[in-house]
């Protein structure tokens, strides 16, 4: 970013986590922290969106109909659309439907979540706070679907030899 500075003064940084999260995950690439360290003397950085979750901020695009060219797909022989099966597809309609809002046909190409749930693993601490949210709290996934997530964090978890809260 530093190398807009001739033509701006400060840039804003979109965090992926809340600042909860980024305590329990420890050091991160895209941390608060970590990018306003990043500033200069003539050009400041600055970190947005850690008072919201991914959850929060997928619902607020969506429930404003701004989610139009939302690209959130992990298949690299997609570019600008999402193919609806791969991880990062998955999760995203699972957070969708996990605050309630309908998952929108033109975004992608398969909306059918539970066809696809045997291929979630959950391998990254990253992952782990993802999936935590969308099962917790008041989400509005069927309990089918919370029960299968609920047991591959618990898998997870084992691994790493830590107890779910």
């Amino acid at each position: 970013m530093t190398l807009f500075s001739n033509s701006f003064s400060a840039g804003v940084v979109g965090l992926d986590f809340t600042l909860k999260e980024e305590f329990e995950l420890g050091a991160w690439g895209n941390m608060a922290i970590v990018s306003k360290l990043l500033s200069t003397g003539e050009f400041n950085i600055f970190p947005a969106g850690a008072e919201k979750s991914r959850a929060e901020k997928l619902e607020y695009l969506f429930r404003n109909n701004k989610y139009h060219h939302l690209s959130v797909c992990n298949n690299s022989n997609r570019v600008r659309s999402n193919c609806g099966v791969c991880d990062k597809c998955i999760r995203t309609k699972l957070m969708l439907l996990s605050r309630g809002v309908d998952i929108p046909v033109e975004l992608f190409d398969s909306i059918d979540v539970e066809k696809y749930l045997s291929r979630i693993s959950i391998n990254k601490s990253t992952e782990a706070v993802f999936y935590n949210e969308i099962t917790h709290g008041d989400s509005k996934l069927s309990s089918e679907i919370k029960s299968s997530l609920k047991n591959k964090l618990e898998n997870y978890y084992s691994v790493l030899n830590i107890k779910m809260l």
